[in-house]
């Protein structure tokens, strides 16, 4: 669909003749919000009627159909440069029904439904980046000779090697999640995309949304990984500072800041990937319950009617 903009405005008179007059309009000839508004209140001029109509939201675009004008021959199409929501329309248009994309999630409540999943996977990747300081710290002064040197200075090698293993294996595991999942997201994609109570509800939206959300954290954890890797191997020690507290010395550089802060946050996107699979445990519950209860009432139905035929 393409939006109209303001040197190409809509003659908001004609479509709302041509709707009156039960021709449908073509999905190409969407209108931008405010246009809508126009035509929503000339359709209702025209018609002495208060227009009642059922929109479905679908992220930046809606379909909008004039309920008591002639059905199929009545829908409009509305893109944004934003997310549609109820609000949009409910300023403009009196009592809209709404379906599809309804659910929106803020930042806040974002972080509110994963704040047990949030504090588990940032307190584990915190306490690795901690305890992977403290030992790249232990042989951060004497990193650039090993670099020069590799075979003068074993016991920085084997920090090298522990921290590279780590992410190595954090690579694996990031890479098995992410097919797994991604399986596991197709396969149940085309049962959730024929549950037309879901996509009503807004729940299928929100599913979406969620998915991508898990899967943009698995691949966030997959590139740390590489890149840490890759760091490791460069031959320089990125060296920024020296402190001394007390009687302890603090080696800023590679080994002891960037490397253990990147596999710290890894580990707790990889953390948070696997939590979430409790969610999608209790996702597949919500739905099995809620089909299993329709199931079960509208047995307790027909066995009414049964005994009232008796």
């Amino acid at each position: 669909m393409t939006a109209t903009t303001s040197d190409n405005p809509r003659n908001v008179n004609d479509l709302s003749m041509r709707i009156l007059a039960g021709e449908p309009l073509d999905s190409d000839e969407s209108l931008l919000l405010d246009e809508f508004a126009d035509l929503y209140h000339k359709i209702s001029e025209q018609s002495g009627v208060t227009q009642q109509i059922d929109i479905i939201l679908q992220n930046d675009r809606a379909i909008v159909q004039f309920t008591s004008l002639s059905p199929g021959r009545s829908r409009v199409y509305v893109v944004s440069n934003h997310r549609l929501s109820e609000q949009d329309f409910s300023r403009i248009i009196h009592n809209p029904v709404f379906h599809g994309d309804v659910l929106s999630t803020s930042i806040k409540q974002r972080i509110g439904e994963e704040r047990t999943n949030l504090l588990i996977s940032f307190g584990l990747g915190l306490f690795f980046s901690i305890v992977l300081f403290v030992l790249g710290n232990s042989g951060a002064a004497d990193y650039g000779h090993y670099l020069a040197d590799p075979d003068s200075l074993p016991a920085v090698g084997k920090i090298v090697d522990f921290i590279t293993q780590i992410n190595e294996m954090l690579l694996t595991g990031a890479t098995l999640f992410l097919s797994i999942f991604l399986v596991f997201t197709v396969a149940q994609s085309s049962k959730l995309q024929e549950d037309i109570r879901l996509f009503d509800s807004g729940m299928l939206h929100k599913f979406e949304r969620d998915d991508r959300l898990v899967a943009l954290v698995a691949l966030t954890s997959l590139l740390l990984s590489i890149l840490n890797v890759a760091v490791l191997g460069l031959p320089e020690p990125f060296d920024m500072a020296t402190w001394r507290i007390g009687g302890y010395i603090i080696t800023v550089n590679k080994l002891s800041l960037v490397s253990p802060l990147m596999t710290g946050l890894a580990i707790a996107a990889l953390t948070f990937c696997f939590l979430s699979l409790l969610y999608y445990l209790k996702r597949t519950m919500l739905i099995t319950n809620r089909d299993m209860s329709i199931k079960v009432l509208n047995m307790a139905t027909e066995q009414q009617l049964d005994n009232g035929n008796l």
